[in-house]
């Protein structure tokens, strides 16, 4: 079988009243179509474009597809050819353009841009491509793939690619443009060069609506977040100010712009589309062993005498990539909990924690999940800002001992007592180094995230991340600038300077005093904020998105209970639900008499 892609254009509605009456009934004679009224065009590797812009169709006779003799139409009105990523675009070449609608979206005339037409990002609704030439003519665009394996695909792709550019003569660029009717203007202020793609991502919970945007020129992604109608309004203020305060980190998710306010509060957050997902659910298959035998059987209890729960460990992930997952989200932490007043995230499991990149340069992920992120709480409201520092602590602790083997997790399911004690009888030096400084029996000789990540440092085996961007991070603190990227600015937002005390962390300003009473607060943020679902997302998969759903109900000023011992762990974060909900004695009801 032929490596390579075939693009069936059917010919739906023909809107030009001289052309739809000379072509009706001669569909069988027609010099422009096919019997069945489209062009079937196959490219394989043995097809040889008729120009250096690939297949071209237009009215003139050079051209490799002929569209019907038209004034709108020109001469080459557009090709088919391959991007740099190897998917088949559409390239408009005409003065009049085209229109390319995925689905019900997409509409605008394009003038001298490209589409994308194949891309399996897309869901089903919105592959559904239709092209309108100029006014004249309205074709069904359907793109199947011809494949044996990616590297073929790859190699024909190439091959095509180079025949373009050895073509002597660009036949369609020496083609002259059909001329316009005199009642047309052009340029067409229909015209368009920026359309993006939006659709709901798919979600657990109800807090925020989550919007995946694409771009039809160039495929790139971005997500869109808005707050959704049961969502807290004081809750997506307070994350408006923290990810804005952390936007210059390299290891937050990036934030790349506010597209839309209500009396100056954003009510919608435009960040980057990290398409490998979470530690938790990665997204691209090449972040995972897909290998059976590393995965456990869920059923297996680590309880036999003398035995090593982590012998079978770094199926997945190296220790030295856990290890700079480790330092990266330390990182992070660190530059929260010195600020002042200190921010805790609260929420730090493998879902909020997400894969910027992994290749063979490095390891780099980003924190992101804020939505329940809080200040220290003010004295009174039955808070400590100490418990919470400790319980993003205890958090990574426990989501990077999963990362070294996912079975351990059990630990704080079944047979604690028992299990717990594994950690001490590991071996291993990160899973000692995570019991010394992370996972504590006593929350009080939890050590800080500056500590944690200065004897992360000691330890040793900390390689850089890779990023160009954060090359001076020395792979574990980074708060670079990012090349190219606009960074949000917003009046009731003001960056605050850390008072980090480990190397490489943000210094403080020029002699300024941080003080709680001049911090931004959620009182900075009081609006009539209507929610709003913007957003394009459309990955069939649910959990694309899950490290960007922050689903938690844990709120400000709430006292969260630490464990006392191993035996308590798997109920800390159940008792501080409890705690926050409030229990009231069981009041028996008297029953009145009549007497």
């Amino acid at each position: 079988m032929n490596v390579g892609i075939i693009a069936i254009f059917t010919v739906t509605e023909i809107h030009d009243y001289d052309i739809r009456k000379r072509m009706t009934g001669t569909l069988e004679k027609s010099e422009y179509l096919s019997s069945k009224g489209r062009w079937c065009i196959e490219i394989n590797d043995k097809s040889v474009p008729d120009s250096s812009k690939g297949i071209t169709f237009g009215s003139s006779n050079h051209c490799g597809v002929r569209l019907p003799k038209h004034g709108s139409i020109s001469n080459c009105h557009f090709s088919l050819n391959f991007d740099k990523e190897n998917r088949l675009v559409i390239i408009d070449h005409s003065i009049n353009g085209i229109e390319v609608k995925y689905g019900e979206q997409g509409a605008g005339l394009r003038d001298q841009s490209q589409c994308i037409l194949n891309d399996p990002k897309l869901p089903p609704k919105l592959r559904q491509i239709t092209i309108k030439v100029a006014g004249v003519m309205t074709c069904a665009v359907d793109v199947r793939l011809m494949l044996s394996s990616e590297e073929s695909y790859t190699k024909f792709v190439k091959g095509f690619r180079d025949h373009c550019d050895k073509k002597s003569q660009d036949l369609a660029g020496g083609i002259q443009r059909a001329t316009l009717h005199q009642t047309r203007h052009t340029p067409s202020p229909d015209q368009v060069s920026d359309i993006w793609l939006r659709w709901e991502v798919p979600k657990k919970g109800t807090l925020a609506s989550i919007i995946r945007c694409w771009n039809t020129e160039n495929g790139i992604e971005r997500i869109v977040k808005a707050p959704s109608s049961k969502y807290d309004e004081a809750k997506w203020s307070r994350q408006v100010e923290f990810l804005t305060i952390l936007k210059d980190h390299h290891h937050v998710v990036d934030i790349l712009r506010f597209p839309s306010t209500s009396e100056g509060i954003p009510t919608q957050i435009e960040m980057k589309y990290l398409s490998g997902g979470s530690l938790e659910e990665p997204e691209d298959p090449s972040l995972v062993s897909d290998d059976p035998s590393d995965r456990s059987d869920a059923h297996f209890e680590f309880s036999k005498e003398g035995s090593d729960i982590f012998e079978d460990s770094y199926s997945e992930f190296s220790k030295e990539e856990v290890t700079c997952i480790l330092a990266q989200c330390l990182s992070v932490l660190a530059k929260m909990h010195t600020k002042s007043p200190p921010i805790y995230h609260r929420d730090l499991t493998r879902t909020n924690i997400l894969f910027n990149r992994r290749d063979s340069s490095g390891i780099c992920v980003k924190v992101a999940g804020f939505g329940a992120a809080t200040r220290k709480p003010e004295i009174g409201k039955g808070g400590d800002g100490a418990v919470y520092a400790v319980l993003d602590i205890w958090s990574l602790g426990l989501a990077v001992l999963g990362l070294i083997n996912n079975d351990v997790r059990r630990l704080f399911h079944t047979r604690y007592r028992e299990n717990w004690t594994q950690m001490d009888k590991s071996e291993d030096s990160l899973v000692q180094f995570l019991r010394k400084y992370m996972l504590q029996e006593d929350h009080h000789e939890t050590k800080s995230a500056a500590e944690c990540l200065e004897g992360l440092r000691a330890e040793g085996g900390i390689k850089p991340c890779g990023c160009s961007e954060c090359s001076s991070c020395g792979g574990h603190i980074s708060e670079c600038e990012h090349e190219g990227v606009e960074r949000p600015t917003t009046p009731d937002v003001q960056e605050e300077s850390s008072n980090c005390s480990t190397p490489k962390q943000s210094k403080l300003a020029d002699g300024q005093s941080e003080d709680s009473s001049n911090t931004p607060t959620t009182a900075h943020f009081e609006t009539d904020m209507l929610p709003t679902t913007p957003d394009v997302g459309g990955s069939p998969t649910t959990s694309l998105f899950a490290a960007l759903l922050e689903d938690s109900s844990v709120k400000a000023g709430e006292q969260v209970t630490t464990p006392a011992s191993p035996a308590d762990s798997s109920n800390w974060w159940r008792s501080s639900r409890i705690h926050r909900r409030g229990s009231r004695p069981h009041q028996e009801k008297k029953k009145s008499r009549v007497g």
